[in-house]
């Protein structure tokens, strides 16, 4: 009996926390989607006060917001498994990869093909508009091959999306805690001046 209760009490401790991974997982693409629809649509409709709540930081760039919509798309198809699903997703992992590539290089003044104001014409920012910063340009590669890789049956591959993933949270943590502590935009690596 008490063998019985144990393995009552277990199947529920493991539901329990299958159900929390689940809605967690939830509120992060739903978060992700709307945080880049909503900026979508600021952009569209030119509310430049909507895009500077803290003033003197970076905006959120229109190719930003296209990107977290898509990977807002993307956490919600990842574990999803039927063809027309998996192409979608492998098609929006590679569109990330080369937005997030094609703005990487124009941070360095190379470019063949400039997407920075493609979308939406920046007129709000005063350097390099509609230029997301090389950051998130970096961040945004590292979650598109962490999906691609995320995907794969070879264990190595597989390994190596949670390094891209893990790029992603040091960037991000660098990021955050910059701001939070008040660095001057000006004092920042210029790898992260603009990212927002």
């Amino acid at each position: 009996r008490d063998l019985n209760i144990n393995s009552n009490i277990n199947n529920l401790d493991i539901k329990l926390n299958e159900s929390s991974n689940i809605n967690l997982e939830k509120v992060i693409y739903l978060l992700c989607s709307f945080i880049g629809a909503i900026t979508i649509l600021i952009w569209l409709f030119g509310f430049e006060k909507a895009l500077n709540l803290f003033p003197n930081n970076a905006t959120m760039k229109f190719n930003t917001a296209i990107i977290f919509l898509l990977i807002g798309i993307n956490l919600y198809l990842l574990y999803k498994s039927n063809k027309r699903r998996n192409s979608l997703f492998k098609s929006l992992s590679l569109s990330i990869i080369i937005i997030g590539f094609l703005s990487f290089l124009s941070n360095y003044n190379i470019q063949f093909l400039n997407i920075d104001n493609i979308f939406g014409l920046d007129i709000f920012s005063k350097e390099k508009p509609g230029l997301m910063s090389a950051a998130t340009a970096t961040c945004s590669i590292s979650i598109g091959l962490g999906f691609l890789f995320s995907k794969s049956k070879n264990i190595f591959i597989y390994k190596l999306a949670t390094k891209f993933y893990l790029i992603v949270n040091l960037i991000s943590l660098i990021s955050l805690v910059s701001f939070f502590l008040l660095i001057n935009i000006d004092k920042q690596v210029s790898f992260l001046r603009s990212m927002s």
